[in-house]
């Protein structure tokens, strides 16, 4: 016997639009992305971006085949001193 899957659509929330918030000066906000891609020969390598929201400058990034907390801790407080 053939089993298939039942998909199920979720309604899209009901209530205000708010839209974002825009920085109006320079490190107002800030954003912080972790990525990670594999290399050809399989190994992974983990990404720790951080942008500022006003201008969208890159104003720190971290990269390495692991990346623990303690690292971005470290990488944020060198990008706020």
């Amino acid at each position: 016997m053939l089993t298939t899957r039942h998909l199920f659509f979720f309604s899209k929330a009901v209530g205000l639009c708010v839209p974002l918030s825009v920085p109006a000066a320079k490190n107002e906000t800030w954003s912080m992305d972790f990525m990670y891609d594999q290399l050809a020969d399989g190994c992974s390598i983990h990404l720790f971006n951080v942008l500022d929201d006003f201008n969208r400058e890159g104003l720190g990034i971290e990269v390495d085949f692991s990346l623990p907390a303690e690292r971005g801790i470290r990488r944020l407080n060198q990008i706020i001193k």
